[in-house]
């Protein structure tokens, strides 16, 4: 039975875009563009013009509003469309009618017409995702880098609760970041590793992203160069670098860095799989890929460098925590839940494998994040 509150819900279009961005903005007093919003959410426009985008609408006013960024997994079976769970907003007003549970109606419907695999986020609210049906299976983890005394202020969301702390934590700072730079100066990349910044997503792209999961293992996202010319090289929120790894003429990685802001360099992803038969291994690579993070951020003023690791026990994952310890870095199990709800396959397609195979970076957000 349809409730009889008078709300109506539909897939939204490009022509809802003003409103239901004007509806964020108003509930969370930002200024996020019409072209920011459409980057986000446009890709995934279909022939009928509709988005995997719900909204609920009352007396012509939007009122809530739940989306999906359709995202492509590989593994080694090969290519599956997942979506990423994003925009989840509920008028005040509005609470109390399930509004959220019966956003996700025509989004799950989407998701079993256009044979989306999972459906995955990061929130907070993991009680309201819990009630639909997913899963909470990890928490995200950071990597972390001090780089000179200021580094845990500049990393910490509130201000030390007073002096003797706040000069405790400038100490520790202090000696991780002089650990990190002897490491940092003490490491001599192989000569044959040679570094380059991409202006544009990189041809061969695709081909690394295969011979990464052939490496490794899991599932993670496709980076096609589709995807990284979208999600970096396009990105209306923030400008990143794109640093290129390659052995003698054969690339074999990249790492790509946020903008530093309020003293902290972000590391959005890292992504290696090393050449066949060459002596050069993936740790070397990786290793060689953060020392460059660690310069760039210095250069550019940092305190600090923060990323994502650890977040699974994805082989890959294990060894960018490794590389990042040689050089004086820190894990810290710190950040929000994630949601997942892994769909049954249908008509006998294969379902995506479990999170825990999953190998998951800050390519996995998006937005004014990096």
């Amino acid at each position: 039975m349809q409730p009889s509150d008078n709300i109506a819900i539909r897939l939204a279009t490009i022509a809802d875009g003003p409103r239901c961005n004007a509806f964020y903005n108003a509930a969370y007093g930002t200024r996020r563009t019409l072209d920011q919003w459409t980057w986000e959410f446009g890709r995934a426009q279909g022939p009928t013009g509709n988005l995997p985008f719900a909204i609920a609408e009352l007396d012509g006013e939007v009122v809530g509003t739940q989306a999906l960024i359709v995202i492509d997994f590989l593994d080694a079976l090969g290519v599956r469309p997942t979506a990423k769970s994003e925009e989840t907003l509920v008028a005040p007003s509005m609470r109390g009618k399930d509004l959220f549970g019966r956003l996700y109606e025509p989004l799950l419907a989407y998701a079993r017409d256009h044979d989306i695999g999972a459906i995955w986020g990061f929130t907070p609210a993991r009680t309201a995702f819990e009630r639909l049906g997913f899963q909470v299976p990890t928490t995200t983890a950071q990597v972390i880098c001090a780089l000179d005394a200021a580094a845990a202020m500049r990393l910490r969301p509130q201000p030390a609760a007073g002096r003797v702390r706040s000069v405790a934590e400038r100490i520790a700072s202090l000696g991780m970041a002089t650990a990190s730079r002897i490491a940092e100066s003490s490491y001599r990349p192989p000569t044959r590793i040679s570094l380059r910044t991409e202006e544009r997503a990189p041809d061969w792209a695709d081909a690394l992203s295969h011979r990464f999961i052939a490496r490794w293992g899991g599932t993670t996202i496709h980076r096609s160069r589709e995807y990284l010319e979208w999600r970096f090289f396009r990105n209306p929120f923030v400008q990143s670098e794109f640093v290129a790894a390659y052995a003698g003429d054969v690339p074999v990685g990249y790492v790509c860095v946020g903008p530093t802001a309020e003293g902290v360099t972000a590391l959005l992803d890292a992504f290696v799989a090393d050449a066949e038969d060459s002596p050069i291994t993936a740790s070397q690579i990786i290793t060689s890929l953060l020392k460059e993070v660690m310069t760039r951020a210095r250069a550019n003023g940092s305190s600090a460098i923060r990323g994502w690791a650890g977040v699974t026990d994805h082989a890959f994952d294990r060894a960018l925590k490794s590389a990042a310890r040689r050089l004086g870095w820190i894990t810290v199990r710190q950040g929000n839940p994630m949601i997942a709800m892994l769909l049954s396959s249908v008509g006998g397609r294969r379902q995506v494998p479990p999170v825990r195979d999953w190998y998951i970076s800050r390519a996995f957000t998006e937005g004014s994040g990096g």
